[in-house]
């Protein structure tokens, strides 16, 4: 279930991670790959995508913030990765928010194969049907389904995994976990990292440093990357002291990415499998 040694591996090759993201998350993106092992390199000009990308280990492309030029440079930087094929995540951030979004993502998906889909359910949902399902890019009450992930929404992203050869993660409260007829709920997690904006971004940055050490093991790599965030915001949110919020936790979260190993991982993750 979880990808061998995953961390340990991350350490040991220091992927170059090409990241195209939002300028609120960018540093933090940055930092989460830093704090696992990896190596990022954030470039969004497209006279450049193609040639960083060709270099690299993987690529996250991130929808928020989008803008003509930078999803120009998110084809050019998908079709080299998939050239190299080397693995591809999309964090379709808000990508119901604006017809604008949803148009770019189409053609993203329709131009890039991707090796995984991260986001929350209103955004993952809105890519399956094809239309607007959400208000804003933030993820609310109304995206996780909890423990309880109705029969018919998991044979439409069963078919989904299937039609795109993408692995798929929806996060929220309980983490799913999509590839095929697999599915895995991650259950670790701390509510603060709601608190905090960008921890889905991070996740998604952290997701292409598993696949790109996983050896085609993309599933158990999706589920391993899902246990390592939830576990260190368990984690962060531990060592909170009275009197201490949001900030200092921000910094704890970054301190146990940091010091985060294959055992603790091991030894703390809350998942169930099934199929379908």
């Amino acid at each position: 279930m979880l990808l061998e040694k995953g961390i340990t591996k991350i350490r040991q090759e220091k992927p170059l991670i090409h990241v195209i993201t939002n300028p609120v998350t960018c540093n933090d993106c940055a930092n989460v790959l830093l704090a696992i092992g990896a190596s990022p390199v954030m470039a969004e000009d497209p006279a450049e995508v193609a040639e960083i990308t060709q270099r690299c280990d993987s690529l996250v492309l991130n929808l928020g913030m989008l803008n003509s030029l930078k999803k120009e440079a998110m084809v050019l930087a998908g079709k080299k990765a998939n050239q190299k094929r080397i693995p591809v995540v999309f964090d379709p951030v808000g990508v119901g928010a604006s017809s604008f979004r949803l148009r770019a993502a189409k053609e993203l998906m329709e131009q890039v194969r991707f090796t995984a889909i991260r986001g929350n359910a209103s955004e993952v949902l809105t890519l399956l049907h094809g239309e607007g399902r959400e208000k804003g890019v933030d993820a609310s009450e109304a995206d996780s389904f909890g423990d309880d992930l109705p029969e018919d929404v998991k044979k439409e992203l069963c078919m989904f995994s299937r039609r795109t050869g993408a692995v798929l993660m929806l996060s929220g409260k309980t983490d799913y976990i999509v590839s095929g007829a697999q599915i895995a709920m991650v259950k670790n997690g701390s509510a603060w990292l709601g608190r905090i904006t960008g921890t889905g971004c991070q996740l998604s940055a952290m997701l292409g440093a598993f696949l790109a050490v996983s050896q085609g093991h993309f599933f158990q790599a999706a589920v391993s990357g899902a246990c390592a965030m939830g576990i260190s915001g368990e984690i962060a949110e531990g060592s909170l002291r009275t009197g201490e919020g949001s900030g200092t936790f921000h910094v704890r979260l970054l301190d146990a990415l940091s010091l985060l190993d294959d055992k603790t991982i091991c030894d703390n993750s809350w998942v169930l499998e099934e199929g379908t």
